[in-house]
């Protein structure tokens, strides 16, 4: 089970790194118009708002429970397709169509690798009820009708919404997911402006970029400790 642990969290530690370096590369080689910073932009707040409410709901890391709240009824994993959402929409304020395909040879493997992983784990976990919902539940694309399942001692209801859980709290941390789409919203709509020259502008993406995968390396280092 430590082994299994490990590995899990070596696999969403790449994701996300993979995920930052294409936030990065985006912003960096940004090619932005206002339409493109309104129609990625409206699908990356979607996608953070998602992955914030999931959050919200999410107890199985921390008590084994599953959920049966919010995003839950609809999609087994509302944080992966959250995670694509936001990729997807940063991409596409940016216009960099090559980037896209890189993004996709690189992440959409990892996507379904964590999917199929996930399902695993949850079965490790709570072993028959992760198979009962999984015969009920959508996996990466949501139902259109919330599934009603039965309520079991491995379940917890919809009222288990928990603010701390969705902003800050690991797994999820919304808040930072949020903060980081706003802030790649912002910066395309600054260089798209003009508002500061363009050397200053890359300088400083890097900066902010490289300083965000530092403490993203030094969070996932205290939270594997703490495990």
């Amino acid at each position: 089970m430590i082994k299994w642990k490990k590995q899990r969290i070596l696999w969403l530690t790449i994701m996300e790194f993979l995920e930052l370096i294409t936030a990065a590369v985006a912003i960096v080689f940004s090619d932005a118009t206002g339409k493109s910073i309104v129609l990625g932009g409206a699908i990356a707040l979607a996608g953070a708002s998602l992955f914030t409410w999931a959050g919200g709901f999410s107890r199985m890391e921390r008590e084994g429970l599953l959920t049966l709240g919010g995003p839950y009824k609809f999609v087994r994993h509302p944080w992966i397709l959250a995670r694509f959402l936001m990729v997807f929409g940063i991409i596409l304020m940016s216009r960099l169509p090559w980037l896209f395909l890189m993004a996709m040879v690189g992440l959409g493997p990892m996507y379904r690798r964590m999917t199929r992983n996930e399902d695993q784990w949850l079965y490790a976990q709570i072993g028959p009820v992760a198979a009962e919902y999984r015969a009920f539940v959508s996996g990466f694309i949501p139902q259109f009708l919330p599934a009603k399942l039965p309520v079991s001692g491995k379940f917890t209801m919809a009222d288990s919404f928990s603010w701390r859980r969705a902003f800050w709290m690991r797994p999820g941390r919304g808040g930072l997911a949020l903060l980081g789409v706003v802030g790649s919203i912002l910066g395309m709509a600054i260089s798209t402006e003009h508002w500061v020259p363009f050397w200053g502008w890359r300088v400083g993406a890097l900066i902010v970029c490289g300083f965000a995968i530092f403490w993203l390396s030094r969070d996932h280092a205290r939270w594997q400790a703490s495990r």
